[in-house]
C-alpha cells in the first residue's frame, strides 16, 4: 500500500511539472508574437514616415530665381524672361550663358524643377527676393556677414577673392601705403563691404558706382585705387583694354553661394538644393564649369568654417 501511495505521489508530481512547463511555454509564445507584432507595428510605422518624408521633399515642381544677368563670365542673359523653361530648352546656350547659366542648367537637370528667370538691375536682386517674387538670388554673389544676417545661405560652391585694383603704374606693394586713398566700389557687391571694414583702419574714403564705372574712374585718376573681386578686375585688365595693377595682398577671399529668404520655405529650398551641390562638387561638375569661364578652379578658394 505504501509503494502504491509512493508510486501515485510520483505520478501527481510529474503531471504538475509537465502542466506548468506548458503553461511557461504558452506564455513565452504570447510575448514572442506580442513582441513580433510590436515591431512590425513599428516597422511599418517608420515605412509610413519614410514615404511622408519622401513626399514631403519631393513635392517642389519649379523654381524661380533673381538674376542680374548683364555681363560673362559669370551670367548673361539676352532676351525676355523666361518663365517654366526646362533643361532641354532648345535656345538655353544662345540666350543664357555664363557661369550660372551652366550651374542652373545641370541643378534642374537633376532635380526636374521648371524653371523661370526674373532678371533686374544687379543693385535690386536681392529686393525681388525680399518681396517673395523670387524662390532665390542667383547672381554668383559672395556670401558676407551682412547677407548671412539677413538670408539662409546655401554651402559655398566657388570662391571670390577681393582685392585693391590700381593704375597700371603703380609701385605699390602693401595696403599700408593706400593708406588715405579714396577706393571706389560698385554698389551691392561683396567688395563694398569689405573695404567699408577696412576703410577705418587705412582711413580710406569709400566712392559708390553702380555698375562697373569706377574702373574707368580709376583709369581717368578720378579715384586713387578700387576695390572689388579678383575675377572682375582680371576681366576689365584683359577683355576691356584698361591697363591695371592689382595689388598682391589680398583683402580677403569671400564665399559665393545661393541666397533664399530666412523662413521655413527657403530653408526646405535649401534642403533640397545642398545635395544637389555637394553632388556637382564631388562628381566635378562645378570645377568643370568654374574652368571654362573663370579659367580656373575656384572652389580651391573656399574658405571653410
Amino acid at each position: 500500500m505504501k509503494g502504491f501511495k509512493k508510486l501515485f505521489a510520483l505520478i501527481l508530481a510529474a503531471s504538475l511539472v509537465i502542466s506548468l512547463a506548458a503553461c511557461s511555454g504558452g506564455a513565452a509564445d504570447d510575448e514572442t508574437e506580442a513582441a513580433e507584432t510590436s515591431a512590425e507595428t513599428e516597422a511599418a510605422s517608420a515605412e509610413e514616415e519614410t514615404e511622408e518624408e519622401t513626399e514631403a521633399v519631393s513635392t517642389r515642381t519649379s523654381i524661380t530665381i533673381a538674376i542680374s544677368g548683364s555681363r560673362l563670365p559669370y551670367s548673361l542673359k539676352e532676351g525676355d524672361d523666361w518663365e517654366g523653361v526646362t533643361a532641354d530648352y532648345e535656345n538655353w546656350d544662345e540666350e543664357w550663358t555664363g557661369v550660372e547659366a551652366e550651374m542652373w542648367k545641370e541643378i534642374i537637370s537633376r532635380t526636374g524643377w521648371e524653371l523661370t528667370i526674373i532678371q533686374t538691375d544687379f543693385s535690386a536682386v536681392f529686393g525681388e527676393l525680399d518681396v517673395g517674387r523670387a524662390d532665390l538670388a542667383a547672381n554668383y554673389y559672395s556670401i558676407n556677414s551682412e547677407r548671412e544676417e539677413k538670408y539662409y545661405v546655401s554651402i559655398p560652391w566657388s570662391s571670390d577673392p577681393q582685392v585693391i585694383v590700381l593704375p597700371e603704374d603703380s609701385t605699390l606693394t602693401t595696403l599700408e601705403e593706400t593708406r588715405g586713398f579714396s577706393i571706389a566700389v560698385t554698389a551691392g557687391q561683396s567688395s563694398q563691404t569689405v573695404a567699408e571694414e577696412y576703410a577705418d583702419d587705412y582711413d580710406w574714403e569709400i566712392v559708390t558706382y553702380e555698375g562697373i564705372v569706377g574702373y574707368e574712374d580709376l583709369m581717368y585718376g578720378r579715384v586713387d585705387a578700387l576695390a572689388g573681386s579678383a575675377l572682375t578686375a582680371a576681366e576689365m585688365r584683359d577683355t576691356n583694354n584698361y591697363d591695371y595693377y592689382i595689388l598682391d595682398e589680398v583683402l580677403e577671399a569671400a564665399n559665393v553661394g545661393y541666397f533664399v529668404q530666412q523662413t521655413e520655405e527657403g530653408q526646405a529650398l535649401l534642403d533640397e538644393l545642398n545635395p544637389i551641390l555637394e553632388e556637382m562638387m564631388a562628381d566635378g561638375t562645378v570645377a568643370e564649369i568654374l574652368e571654362k569661364w573663370l579659367y580656373e578652379d575656384m572652389t580651391a578658394y573656399i574658405v571653410e568654417d
